[in-house]
């Protein structure tokens, strides 16, 4: 049976001497592991590390935006970016008779002063 380091050289990969050397995520891990604080390098690699985790998921399941349509706005705005033109007024032509509509049966509501 293969040990750890045997495969590892077989990978091409240098094995750790030390797991869990703090600066690390491996060293926040172990922190988390024997019920530690973790230090502060430990708790700045844990953030970059989960940061560039998260950018690489996000950045490789985003689906191709539809241009010129309403779900197309959507998902710009889910990238956090402006959704060009023609997202925006399919967007608009979309949501314009839905708003008249909340609009229409709220001033029929009753109570309300007309």
């Amino acid at each position: 049976m293969a040990t750890y380091d045997d495969v590892m050289v077989s990978l091409g990969l240098e094995p750790s001497s030390e797991p869990g050397v703090c600066g690390t995520y491996r060293g926040y891990a172990r922190h988390h592991y024997y019920g530690e604080d973790p230090c502060a390098a430990c708790r700045k690699a844990n953030s970059a590390y989960k940061r560039d985790r998260a950018r690489a998921a996000k950045k490789q399941d985003l689906p191709p935006i539809k241009h010129g349509t309403a779900r197309g706005a959507r998902r710009h705005w889910y990238r956090n970016e402006k959704p060009c033109d023609a997202c925006r007024i399919a967007y608009n032509a979309e949501m314009c008779p839905r708003w008249r509509t909340y609009d229409r049966d709220r001033r029929r509501r009753p109570g309300r002063a007309a």
